[in-house]
């Protein structure tokens, strides 16, 4: 599938014909997908088929978007980040806190009951 493929439209802005998306292609038979069924379930067309399976999206399509996992820096992950306009909020973690709420950290010597 192509970009434009499908227009009448012949003004050109440099982007037709070039190949459309991994995504957009997913979304293009997603919405196909939920159409026909939408039609079978409202009983405007008979059920001949299955628009589930009929309409799925190849693995070929599929495979590239799967998560776009990352690495994230130990301070973020932490919570001990700070940004420069937090301000003394910046200070506060979740560690600092839990004395505050009268709750326990395990790295204050107490283990957990769980």
């Amino acid at each position: 599938m192509r970009i434009g493929d499908y227009v009448e439209r012949t003004a050109n802005r440099g982007v037709f014909g070039n190949p459309m998306s991994q995504s957009t292609k997913d979304s293009a038979l997603t919405a196909s997908r939920a159409f026909f069924r939408d039609l079978q379930e409202w009983e405007w067309i008979p059920r001949r088929f299955d628009s589930g399976r009929a309409l799925e999206t190849p693995r070929s399509i599929r495979a590239p978007l799967g998560p776009n996992p990352r690495v994230i820096a130990d301070e973020v992950h932490d919570g001990t980040a700070a940004s420069p306009d937090a301000g003394i909020a910046s200070v506060m973690t979740v560690t600092n806190l839990l004395p505050l709420l009268g709750v326990a950290s395990s790295r204050a010597g107490r283990s957990c009951p769980c």
